[in-house]
């Protein structure tokens, strides 16, 4: 069935979309916060515990972030975008606040809920962001921002380590992995990001629900129409509003015959590709740190050097993932963006196996270079695995089909967790 003519008039430039532009701002700003804790607790952990390092379960953490995806995608389908969104701020202010008081005093805990919150937030922000304010020419860069808060929040974070780290090694030389009361600093400065979590609960009555959303799953085109009113340039037509009655047929579920034959091979494919697009990813980034590692031709991954150097790559090689993201994602068809990312990746692999530049300690600029370009190209594809699965699936079921697909993105994390955490540097 073709869309009302309201949902493709959006109108970006228009003065009146100031609110739902807010709204981006601060689900930016929330992806910010839940990066800078997620960034701040992977850092943190494997430095306050050297000697049994992978003792802090990273496959606990990897669960309860593909739990929170999954969950929040299928709780924003049963009561909508603004309410999943909601209880996810509200969790997230609650647990900082908790931990910053002393309530919580179980480490692992806070870890947990970041992680799930973390993925709760990409699965919802996206989703919102694609139907709130983009249409089909804008909704590739729109969503792209949304991870510029992602960005934003991990470079934040590694400052904050590079800074902490200095002076407490330089105040407790002695006791660099002991003294870990200096180090809780670093995460517990997670919950002095929350400014973004305090403006949004101020302006809520005010963002309205996601006008497909109501549209199509409430089934109700007058409210729709009043809550997307800044957006609108016509009124809906009485027709448009008869449209809304025949959608109550469409009630097939997501394990139903009906969604099978509609969207179940993309729904298979977009998630195989997004598992396999990691696995291409985190093999690579594995092989390359381990090379790193064996060869000595870093410092140890115990002294802060070490985060300096890689704050310095990520920071390059993720901006410029991002801005590829941005200016071409619109211009250029997406499946096409993944197919060619993964043959870039596969075809750098075999360079990296062939070249060996890594039997030079004189000569690690070649193989910096690769190290940066996996992490450009990852960037690229991983993000359009996200605007992907926000356009594809229906509206009545789009927040639970997003959510497995990010879970598809991440179902590798655990062995690169576990992996780098046993890394032994020989000397």
């Amino acid at each position: 069935m073709a869309q009302p003519g309201w949902l493709e008039n959006f109108d970006l430039a228009s003065a009146q979309k100031r609110y739902q532009i807010l709204a981006t701002m601060l689900i930016v700003g929330l992806q910010f916060a839940c990066a800078f804790g997620n960034f701040s607790v992977l850092a943190f952990v494997p430095l306050r515990d050297p000697i049994e390092p992978g003792s802090y379960h990273p496959r606990l953490v990897l669960l309860f972030n593909l739990v929170g995806s999954v969950a929040s995608g299928i709780f924003s389908d049963k009561f909508g975008r603004k309410m999943a969104f909601d209880i996810i701020l509200m969790v997230l202010m609650a647990v900082c606040f908790l931990y910053f008081s002393g309530i919580v005093v179980s480490f692992m805990f806070f870890i947990v809920i970041i992680a799930f919150l973390g993925g709760a937030t990409s699965t919802v922000g996206a989703i919102f962001i694609s139907e709130t304010m983009a249409n089909k020419m804008n909704r590739g860069s729109l969503i792209a921002r949304q991870f510029l808060g992602e960005l934003f929040g991990q470079l934040v974070s590694m400052i904050t380590i590079i800074i902490s780290s200095s002076s407490v090694s330089q105040k407790y030389k002695d006791y660099y992995f002991t003294f870990n009361n200096r180090w809780m600093s670093v995460v517990v400065a997670t919950a002095t990001m929350m400014v973004a979590g305090y403006t949004y609960l101020f302006w809520v009555k005010r963002i309205p629900e996601s006008p497909r959303y109501t549209y199509f799953v409430w089934n109700n085109s007058r409210k729709a129409a009043s809550d997307a009113k800044r957006l609108l340039i016509r009124e809906v037509t009485n027709g448009e509003e008869e449209e809304a009655t025949v959608l109550q047929n469409l009630t097939f579920g997501l394990f139903s015959w009906e969604f099978y034959n509609l969207h179940g091979w993309h729904l298979l494919g977009v998630t195989a590709t997004s598992f396999v697009n990691g696995i291409n990813y985190l093999t690579q980034l594995l092989f390359l740190n381990l090379i790193f590692h064996q060869y000595a031709l870093l410092v140890p991954p115990s002294k802060p050097e070490l985060l300096l150097f890689l704050a310095m790559l990520m920071t390059v090689t993720t901006v410029l993932g991002f801005l590829c993201q941005v200016f071409l994602i619109d211009r250029i068809n997406r499946f096409c963006i993944l197919f060619a990312c993964f043959c870039i990746k596969a075809v750098l692999m075999v360079l990296v196996l062939l070249e060996t530049p890594w039997k030079k300690k004189d000569n690690i600029t070649e193989l910096c270079v690769y190290y940066v370009l996996c992490n450009i190209i990852y960037n690229f594809a991983n993000a359009t695995n996200f605007v992907v699965a926000a356009e594809i699936f229906p509206t009545r079921m789009r927040g639970t089909c997003h959510g497995i697909t990010v879970a598809g993105i991440k179902g590798e994390n655990p062995r690169r967790c576990e992996q780098r955490a046993r890394i032994r540097v020989i000397s």
